[in-house]
């Protein structure tokens, strides 16, 4: 006899018959469905994230609404020595000069993010080589480029500073660098903007600005001088 076909009578007891399915456990309910909630929810939405490249005219420099994050581009073409010497020059620039790169030490709230960010600022510039073609080496594909003198991989650290790039662009500081982007840069940049508008009240750091150019008064045209001179006839 099919079991699901025999069925008794519901019970006092409140058991549930042979044709309810058992309640499926879902697990441990708690802070962390929240957490899995908006990664999922962030997953779906995507991520906007811009990237500003420092070159020549065009490029978007003058537009810089974004954190920098100076990079030694094709360090293959620099020796070890020639490398460091390069980095210790522009570390020593950008001090002198008070630019201030990602990750700001203002924005170190604990004692965790002061050591990690310590420890990019000690990189920066990061010697980086790009490349878009796989090579194999020891029987192993890997991303990088190929020389007369062998193949620079792009993610081996004894090779490149890559990783170290790519993990604080996206692994440890994304979220950061999105909130500091709109909620600093984006907004000092927006109130210079209003601050050189007439529309709002002069105070600190308002500025005027300089009125446009009035175009010269139009010469009447012909039609109008010659019925200018009749009428200076007829008087």
């Amino acid at each position: 006899m099919d079991p699901l076909r025999w069925s008794s009578s519901p019970s006092s007891s409140g058991t549930s018959s042979p044709r309810t399915p058992p309640c499926e456990m879902l697990g441990y309910v708690g802070i962390e469905a929240v957490l899995d909630q908006l990664k999922i929810k962030a997953m779906k939405m995507g991520f906007e994230f811009n990237i500003m490249v420092v070159g020549q005219s065009g490029l978007g420099k003058s537009t810089m609404t974004v954190n920098v994050v100076p990079v030694i581009a094709r360090a293959d073409s620099l020796t070890i020595e020639e490398r460091e010497n390069f980095r210790r020059q522009i570390q020593h620039d950008l001090k002198t000069h008070c630019i201030d790169v990602y990750p700001q030490k203002c924005f170190d709230d604990d004692i965790n993010d002061r050591i990690l960010n310590s420890k990019i600022r000690e990189r920066i510039p990061f010697a980086v080589v790009g490349a878009d073609r796989e090579h194999l080496v020891n029987g192993k594909c890997v991303l990088g480029r190929k020389t007369k003198w062998g193949i620079v991989e792009v993610e081996n650290m004894a090779h490149c500073e890559f990783p170290l790039l790519r993990d604080l662009l996206i692994r440890s500081h994304l979220q950061d660098l999105k909130d500091i982007t709109h909620n600093v840069h984006y907004e000092n940049y927006r109130v210079c903007r209003l601050n050189e508008s007439d529309a709002l009240p002069r105070g600190p750091g308002w500025v005027k600005l300089a009125p446009a150019p009035t175009s010269p008064p139009a010469t009447p045209g012909p039609s109008k001088v010659r019925r200018r001179t009749q009428d200076n006839s007829t008087e």
